[in-house]
C-alpha cells in the first residue's frame, strides 16, 4: 500500500521532523473514488521507524481536552523503556475527528510510515482493540480545534505525560502484531542516476547514504559522488561516503548508521548512544584523512574511474550523519568542541554533526536562501549556512540542536 499525502499534510510534514495525523482516505484496491477507510500517518526519523517495524507494536492515546473539547492523541513508540517515543497532534480538522469516530466504530486502521524526507516507506492494515471499549465515550463529540492549535498545548501535554499525572488516557493498541509492507522506492537524481530505495529489505548502512545523496542533490553541486575513489600509491580506496565541491570548496559526508532491523535482540537507547559516541571518533579520523589526501593532491575519481575536479585550497567541509542527533542529546557538552578542535588542527576542516532530519532542513534552506537572492546559488548558500551553524555548535551544551539562517537582505 502506497499513500500519497493531501496538500495540507504534506506542507505539515514538509514543516515537520516528526508529526502525526489521522485521515481518510481511498484503499488502492477500491473502485470508488469516496474517502472509506481510517489512516494513521506516522512521520518520524528513520530509527524511530526501525523501532516501530521491528517492535510490530504501538499504543494509540487520546484525550479530549477541557474547557476547548479539543481532541488529543498521540501515537506511543516503545523506543527506550525509561522515556518512550510519543508522536501527537491535536484534531485541526473534521477529517481526523471523522476518521477517530469511523475507528471507534470499525476497529481498523491503515498505518503509514513516512521517513525524514516525507517519503511513504511502508505500510500495514491493524485491527485495532481498545483496552477499556466502555471508556471511549470519553472522546466523542469533540470540536474541531483551529489549524496550528496544537502550539497552545504543549505544556497541558506535558503534564498530561508525566508519570505523576492523574489522566488516565484512553488506550488502544493492535489486535495482533503488525505485518509491515515495505514501498520501495527509486530515487532519481539530477544527474539521472536511479538509487532503489528499501527501509526494511535494504542494508541499514546503504539506506541513510542513499538518503543523505538524494538530499544534496537538491544543492546542484558541480561535482557530486558518491563513495568517490582517492587513487593512493599502493591502491585506491574510499575518500569518503559523499563528496560534494564547488569554485568556492569542498565538502566531505562520512554515514554512521545503528542497525536495528538486523539485531537478534531490540537494543535500547542507551546502547546506540555509546555505539554513536564510538564511532564518532572514527568517522573523524576518516575525515581527516580525507581533507589530508584532497590537500596532497591526489588523484580523486567517481567509481567508474572518471576524474573529479575539486576546490583543493579551502577548509573543507567535514559532516558526520548519524541516525538521530537527539540519541546522544545528553553526552557530554565538551564532545562536539573536543572533535572539532581536533579535525580543524590535523586537517583544517569544519566538523557538522548532523542527522538526516538536520540536514534536511539545512539543504531546504540553502535553497529557499537562493530562490530569494540574485547572487547565491543553493551550494554557496548551504557553504555559508554551514560556516554559521559551526560558530553556534560550539556554544551548545548539546549536538542536538537545530539551525537556520535568513537574508538580511533578499536582494543579496
Amino acid at each position: 500500500m502506497f499513500h500519497e499525502l493531501s496538500q495540507r499534510y504534506r506542507r505539515e510534514f514538509s514543516r515537520s521532523i516528526e508529526a502525526v495525523r489521522f485521515g481518510m482516505a481511498a484503499e488502492f484496491e477500491s473502485l470508488s473514488t469516496m474517502p472509506v477507510t481510517p489512516v494513521l500517518l506516522i512521520k518520524a526519523v528513520t530509527l524511530k521507524l526501525k523501532y516501530l517495524i521491528r517492535l510490530r507494536d504501538f499504543r494509540l492515546l487520546f484525550w479530549k481536552l477541557d474547557p476547548s473539547g479539543h481532541l488529543w492523541y498521540g501515537v506511543q513508540i516503545d523506543d527506550d523503556p525509561v522515556r518512550p517515543g510519543i508522536l501527537w497532534s491535536i484534531a485541526e480538522s473534521g477529517e481526523e475527528t471523522t476518521a477517530v469516530s469511523e475507528l471507534l466504530k470499525t476497529g481498523f486502521l491503515c498505518v503509514f510510515l513516512f521517513n525524514e524526507d516525507g517519503t511513504n516507506v511502508a505500510s500495514a492494515r491493524v485491527s485495532i482493540c481498545f483496552t477499556e471499549p466502555d471508556r471511549t465515550t470519553l472522546i466523542a463529540d469533540p470540536t474541531v480545534a483551529p489549524e496550528g492549535a496544537w502550539q497552545q498545548y504543549e505544556n497541558v501535554v506535558d503534564s498530561l505525560l508525566t508519570p505523576s499525572s492523574s489522566v488516565k488516557l484512553l488506550a488502544a493498541s493492535p489486535a495482533k502484531a503488525c505485518e509491515w509492507i515495505e514501498v520501495h522506492s527509486t530515487l532519481i537524481s539530477r544527474r539521472s542516476t536511479r538509487c532503489e530505495f528499501s527501509l526494511i529489505s535494504g542494508e541499514e548502512g546503504n539506506q541513510q547514504e542513499l538518503l543523505a545523496e538524494w538530499l544534496v542533490d537538491a544543492l546542484g553541486a558541480p561535482v557530486a559522488a558518491r563513495n568517490p575513489l582517492v587513487h593512493e600509491q599502493r591502491r585506491p580506496r574510499e575518500l569518503s561516503d559523499l563528496l560534494l565541491s564547488y569554485e568556492y570548496g569542498s565538502f566531505l559526508l562520512e554515514s554512521k548508521t545503528l542497525a536495528v532491523l538486523d539485531r537478534e535482540q531490540i537494543p535500547e537507547r542507551a546502547t546506540l548512544a555509546k555505539n554513536v559516541l564510538k564511532q564518532l571518533s572514527k568517522a573523524v579520523n576518516q575525515l581527516a584523512g580525507a581533507c589530508a589526501n584532497i590537500r596532497r593532491g591526489l588523484r580523486i575519481t567517481d567509481r567508474t574511474g572518471q576524474d573529479l575536479e575539486l576546490t583543493r585550497d579551502q577548509p573543507i567541509h567535514c559532516m558526520i550523519l548519524v541516525p538521530d542527533l537527539n540519541v546522544i542529546a545528553e553526552c557530554d557538552a565538551l564532545l562536539v568542541p573536543r572533535l572539532s578542535l581536533s579535525l580543524m588542527q590535523r586537517a583544517k576542516g569544519f566538523l557538522h554533526l548532523l542527522d538526516p532530519s538536520e540536514l534536511r532542513r539545512l539543504v531546504h534552506n540553502a535553497g529557499f536562501m537562493a530562490a530569494n537572492s540574485r547572487m547565491l546559488t543553493p551550494i554557496m548558500a548551504f557553504d555559508g549556512i554551514l560556516m554559521k551553524r559551526s560558530e553556534l555548535a560550539w556554544k551548545q551544551r548539546s549536538p542536538d540542536f537545530r539551525f537556520s539562517m535568513t537574508l538580511r537582505h533578499p536582494e543579496e
